[in-house]
């Protein structure tokens, strides 16, 4: 009672939250691990070696998830363009133990790190991002630093549409 009455924690909320959010990661570790063609470095090493790949997301890919949940200290990152299957000792964003790093966590930085998982779900993000960046390439007062930025961006977005389209998995080293 004091902890509701004076604190004014919202335990029904923070369950309901904690709730969603392993709801939310159940999704995703369904999702990566039967996906058809991953992107990111993440991914590719995911896409190597899950044996779900390609499957629908029956009884063995739940149990698998569910042990992956239960059992590891595994932790899902979900952002708009892809999923952060994290690890402290390889993250880009420098996080801590309790996750990725949310002031250094983006779209550019999530391209070279090693936790970095893309799937078809989120090729729009990096589309759009594709076309906002070839969009400023178009105005002739564009600066030559501003210029270099949206050139690496768009060539950052042609990387994970490319895998993405073709499947390639990272077998050509990339």
């Amino acid at each position: 009672m004091t902890d509701r009455g004076y604190v004014g924690t919202d335990f029904a909320l923070d369950d309901l939250i904690d709730r969603h959010t392993q709801e939310e990661t159940r999704a995703a570790l369904e999702e990566v691990l039967t996906a058809t063609t991953l992107a990111g470095k993440g991914g590719r090493m995911i896409a190597a070696r899950s044996q779900f790949r390609g499957r629908t997301r029956d009884g063995a890919v739940q149990a698998y998830v569910r042990f992956l949940m239960e059992e590891t200290d595994l932790r899902l990152g979900v952002c708009d363009w892809g999923y952060c299957v994290y690890r402290v000792e390889t993250a880009a964003c420098f996080g801590d133990e309790k996750g990725p790093n949310p002031a250094l966590r983006t779209e550019s930085t999530c391209l070279t790190c090693a936790n970095f998982a893309v799937t078809a779900r989120h090729r729009p993000v990096w589309q759009a991002r594709r076309d906002r960046n070839a969009d400023l390439l178009a105005h002739p007062g564009l600066d030559p630093v501003s210029r270099r930025v949206a050139e690496t961006r768009i060539a950052e977005c042609d990387r994970i549409l490319g895998e993405l389209d073709h499947g390639k998995d990272g077998r050509d080293g990339a």
